[in-house]
């Protein structure tokens, strides 16, 4: 400055932090994730045909859309509300559970018939120990 204009204490004071216009979090959730899970919703529903659809009627990517729905597949309830939270990275924790997801949702489209011939081709015992470890 020229030194004609002397700095006031008001002006001196710590300044408050300018919120960013683009925010990151909305009520406890990531933006991000909150549209993407919106998204797969609508795909799952079969009120957005294709993923590109369900991505654009959203605001999010078809990237963030297939991690949603990979994760909304997987039913893991934890991994999911820790990715509206934010605290785990959305394709990152997709990428961790694909194979679980996929065996959910093959499981789930199974009829019975095909459930007790998977039964019978695995080891009985296999089977329960898995369950035991799964309810401990």
């Amino acid at each position: 400055m020229h030194g004609l204009i002397k700095a006031s204490k008001a002006s001196c004071r710590r300044r408050q932090r300018r919120r960013s216009s683009h925010r990151r979090f909305r009520n406890g959730n990531r933006a991000a994730a909150l549209r993407a899970f919106t998204g797969a919703m609508l795909y799952a529903s079969g009120s957005a045909p294709t993923l590109a659809h369900a991505a654009a009627c959203c605001g999010s990517c078809v990237q963030y859309v297939r991690a949603a729905v990979i994760l909304q597949r997987s039913e893991n309830m934890p991994l999911i509300k820790d990715a509206l939270a934010g605290h785990v990275d959305l394709q990152r924790a997709a990428a961790g559970v694909r194979r679980v997801a996929d065996l959910v949702s093959a499981y789930r489209r199974a009829a019975e018939a095909d459930r007790i011939s998977f039964a019978r081709a695995c080891d009985a015992e296999q089977i329960l120990n898995v369950l035991a470890k799964a309810t401990a």
